[in-house]
């Protein structure tokens, strides 16, 4: 693959990942007026799937994929499940650091399932990525119960699993419009039900009401999955999944600055050693795949 296909791969990755730093300004927001989870994964992911069914043209739905719509209908709610709990257990910064032991992950079931063979420096820049989102996300390094740190990996597991199966499906010829509204459409279904079981945790009608709450949820819907969605998918075509599974580590970087911006607050050194990390590594993984390019010229 040209080195030029590869850079526009971690490009669009890298855009689709600052994109996805947003949805949890989005997400504090809907739930600090009493929104529950469950209810805003539904609105969001709804919201999200219009943009991708007119993004996507006539080919969406052209042939219907059996093995996508299963993924749709349990990878996706489950995910959204697991997060919930999480943050529930742990807390969001705690919720975001277990989530990116996914790149390390891939890094080990890659070559099992994909067939993609990490080297021993894919291997030193997993455990570096993993180190920068962890100290970004949490800076103060608390430690959770086994309960948590459970449901925490498990999370990372599915979020890997996302990963591995986008590249799956390409493999077996798969149109990148196909694997983006197939398994969105069929998970809105199971979201829907978790939503109304949510009762707890406020109503969707909510949402019906306030202007600044209708504005946050078209962004949500519509930017932070649909577009970032977009992107992210049409990225990885190019790049490895353990590539793309470590440059997604940038989402803290997004939401660090965002929280700086627009809810004013302060990030620590130790956070910001960690974002440093990450952008290291999004460097060095970019000049290694140009220095194999030059290597097999």
């Amino acid at each position: 693959m040209r080195y030029s296909s590869r850079l526009k791969g971690f490009i669009l990755v890298a855009l689709a990942t600052s994109l996805w730093g947003t949805t949890s300004i989005v997400v504090r927001y809907l739930l600090s007026i009493g929104i529950g989870l469950f209810t805003i994964a539904f609105t969001l992911t709804s919201t999200g799937s219009l943009v991708l069914l007119i993004v996507s043209g006539k080919t969406r739905l052209h042939r219907i994929r059996v093995d996508l719509l299963p993924y749709g209908v349990i990878v996706i709610p489950l995910f959204r499940l697991l997060y919930a709990l999480s943050v529930q257990v742990n807390g969001a910064g705690l919720t975001a650091s277990l989530l990116y032991v996914a790149p390390l992950i891939i890094a080990i079931i890659s070559p099992i399932t994909i067939g993609e063979v990490p080297t021993l420096s894919d291997y030193l820049l997993t455990l570096t990525a993993v180190a920068g989102a962890y100290i970004s996300s949490n800076p103060s390094l608390k430690l959770t119960s086994i309960q948590g740190f459970l449901i925490g990996i498990g999370l990372a597991a599915i979020y890997a699993s996302t990963i591995i199966a986008v590249k799956y499906f390409y493999g077996k010829g798969y149109r990148v419009e196909e694997v983006l509204v197939q398994p969105t459409l069929s998970s809105i279904p199971v979201l829907a039900v978790m939503s109304l079981l949510d009762h707890n945790h406020g109503s969707p009608t909510i949402i019906l009401v306030e202007l600044r709450t209708m504005l946050a949820i078209v962004w949500g819907g519509c930017i932070s999955i649909g577009l970032a969605l977009i992107l992210y998918m049409n990225g990885m075509k190019y790049i490895r999944a353990l590539d793309a599974s470590i440059i997604a580590t940038l989402e803290p970087i997004s939401a660090i600055i965002l929280s700086l911006i627009v809810l004013g607050e302060k990030y620590s050194s130790l956070q910001f050693t960690g974002i440093m990390l990450i952008l290291l590594l999004a460097i060095l993984i970019t000049l290694k795949s140009y220095y194999k390019r030059q290597v097999k010229e």
